[in-house]
């Protein structure tokens, strides 16, 4: 029996990507296709941390064949949505997830950098949903954040731009023909420095150097 591939999923809170469930189910539709040519692949579900919503659950049921979740281990110190914090055992799962999967999607997350680091891409959906009506967030507007300027070029993620797409990217990440590994470790360094484990360390100085010179 062949080894299955798996790819992450990686959910987005309400806000961000409020029809956010229908790109779980475009992944899904293109994995089964992929699979009914030959191919056996999985998709790990993993849900945002401030996500508390019911949305996902029918695409996940549906698509049981192709879909396992593995929920963030999180530890809430207050009921506001900045309060819910990584608890120690996150990091070792999401370390693992990030070096035994082959690539990550979502919608705009910074995942894309614990992927990159692990040498695996990362796909983002810029794509509108069908059911998008007035009085629902686009998401496209999600990458004129200030903090996507910072990007070397658009070749720093894959963006996906239209579902039609979605099953050929899956396909060329997957035979080496697409990836933004080496741009997105560029961005990676922009955003953190040639020393990432002292990123925090260098914004204390900085707001320090900051503050004394006032």
């Amino acid at each position: 029996m062949r080894i299955r591939n798996i790819f992450v999923f990686l959910g987005d809170d309400e806000t961000t990507s409020p029809l956010d469930q229908y790109y779980l189910e475009d992944l899904a539709q293109a994995v089964r296709s992929l699979n009914n040519e030959g191919e056996n692949l999985g998709i790990i579900y993993r849900k945002c941390p401030v996500d508390f919503t019911t949305r996902y659950d029918a695409i996940i049921k549906a698509n049981q064949d192709v879909i396992a979740v593995m929920d963030p281990i999180r530890k809430p110190v207050g009921d506001q949505w900045n309060q819910v914090l990584p608890a120690k055992e996150d990091f070792k799962l999401l370390y693992n997830i990030c070096e035994h999967s082959e690539f990550v999607t979502n919608v705009c997350s910074s995942t894309v950098f614990d992927f990159v680091t692990h040498n695996k891409p990362c796909i983002y959906y810029n794509y509108e949903q069908p059911q998008l009506k007035k009085g629902i967030r686009d998401i496209g507007q999600n990458y004129n954040y200030v903090h996507f300027r910072s990007m070397p070029s658009n070749h720093a993620a894959v963006f996906c731009t239209d579902k039609k797409d979605l099953k050929t990217i899956v396909k060329n990440i997957l035979v080496g023909k697409t990836s933004n590994v080496t741009e997105g470790l560029k961005w990676f360094e922009i955003v953190v420095g040639k020393q990432p484990t002292k990123a925090s360390k260098h914004i204390w100085e900085s707001i320090q150097s900051i503050l004394n010179s006032n």
